[in-house]
């Protein structure tokens, strides 16, 4: 693990897979600040779940449709939205899309590359939600908590020190 700026990660996943989108028709719009939050993760891994997303999407997407990845924070958290306008997937499987041995229809290196990513992303302490629109089939929302990365120790200032830590009594071997 080591400090890592997401938002730079998540572009360089974004300008390797836009070359792979762009040849197949896929109109891709991203949005990604140039500094994001810095968090302490293992880089390679969150790279590997943002690849798997991206590969995997690219089943559902073809000729014609649009593809928009966008980055923000909020006070709590580092949010990563991807939407496509693709065939999307059946409501009944985005439940358990993510979920490790869940049985999907549809071929098993599909199955293994959403499983790891969701597993990635939950080891990370980030959430994973799918919902949809009227303008977008899938908007896949992944999030990372800023709070974690922060120190939440007391200045010294603040912290508390007592002299006698057993409530104030003192003992003596005089008799009382």
């Amino acid at each position: 693990l080591r400090m890592t700026d997401l938002f730079k990660v998540v572009e360089e996943v974004i300008d390797a897979w836009k070359e792979k989108a762009d040849m197949s028709g896929i109109e891709v719009t991203s949005r990604v600040p140039a500094r994001g939050p810095i968090l302490l993760m293992n880089e390679g891994k969150v790279r590997l779940a943002l690849e798997n997303i991206l590969d995997t999407m690219m089943s559902c997407v073809t000729d014609g449709d649009k593809v928009m990845i966008e980055c923000s924070t909020s006070e709590e958290r580092a949010i990563i939205a991807i939407a496509d306008t693709g065939s999307g997937l059946p409501g009944n499987l985005l439940s358990r899309l993510f979920m490790p041995f869940s049985d999907l229809d549809r071929d098993d290196e599909f199955k293994s590359a959403m499983t790891l990513a969701g597993d990635i992303i939950h080891r990370h302490a980030g959430e994973i939600t799918v919902k949809s629109s009227s303008s977008w089939k899938t908007i896949l929302v992944v999030s990372f908590p800023l709070l974690a990365n922060r120190d939440r120790r007391h200045t010294r200032n603040d912290r508390r020190y007592h002299s006698d830590r057993r409530g104030g009594k003192k003992f003596t071997s005089d008799p009382v």
